[in-house]
């Protein structure tokens, strides 16, 4: 498969069809930008977008702008922000 919208596990799919599917909430997601799914898909990304995204997945943190990640984290009732340590004679605190 070439394009996402064709995938049959995809959510893409649903969006850009306009298909119901049961297991999503459609009134939940957000429209694109350009308010056609297809059209903003085809899009290239700007490298900064991807070097945020790779580096997130290399890490295991979210990315997104601080108040997301914020509500992501009162949502889940658990840190998901890297750490800043401070190291003290020998020692990593945290």
């Amino acid at each position: 498969m070439s394009a996402p919208e064709h995938y049959d596990w995809s959510a893409v799919r649903t969006h850009c069809s306009n298909l119901e599917d049961p297991l999503l909430d459609c009134e939940r997601h957000l429209d694109p930008p350009t308010g056609d799914w297809t059209a903003w898909l085809r899009l290239e990304p700007h490298r900064d977008t991807l070097v945020q995204i790779r580096r997130g997945t290399a890490t295991g943190h979210p990315v997104g702008s601080e108040e997301f990640v914020a509500r992501l984290e009162d949502q889940l009732k658990r840190r998901l922000t890297q750490r800043k340590y401070v190291r003290r004679k020998g020692q990593i605190r945290y």
